[in-house]
């Protein structure tokens, strides 16, 4: 288990690095609707994230079919995001926080249930 909390951990700090930076390129940079942005940021992370998890990190069930693990993936993904979105924008709108420490936050919070769903619908 150590084993895999260390390669989620890695993964996961490499999709949090392409999360952060694309929110705020798109955000800072180039003007974009935060919550888009936020959006868009999420999912190009999550790419990343899908392909090294599912190499490094989890185990499929035996018997559990390629596109099985892609619509658990996603389903997790699409809570996740939600999540994700819901801190965003308490954090925003209701406690005036800095959007990328609203984001910071969301992260932590997205992680945690990222991590136990996965591990609960996609290990043997």
């Amino acid at each position: 288990m150590l084993n895999k909390i260390i390669g989620f951990g890695i993964v996961g700090i490499i999709a949090t690095a392409i999360d952060f930076a694309s929110l705020f390129v798109l955000k800072s940079l180039l003007g974009v609707n935060v919550y888009i942005a936020a959006t868009v940021a999420f999912l190009l992370a999550l790419v990343f994230n899908y392909a090294a998890s599912m190499k490094y990190v989890f185990v499929a069930k035996e018997g559990l079919s390629v596109q099985r693990q892609v619509a658990i993936f996603l389903i997790t993904a699409v809570i996740g995001l939600l999540i994700n979105q819901a801190v965003m924008y308490a954090g925003i709108e209701w406690l005036g926080m800095y959007y990328m420490l609203a984001k910071f936050l969301a992260t932590g919070i997205t992680m945690v249930f990222n991590f136990v769903a996965r591990h609960m619908l996609l290990e043997k």
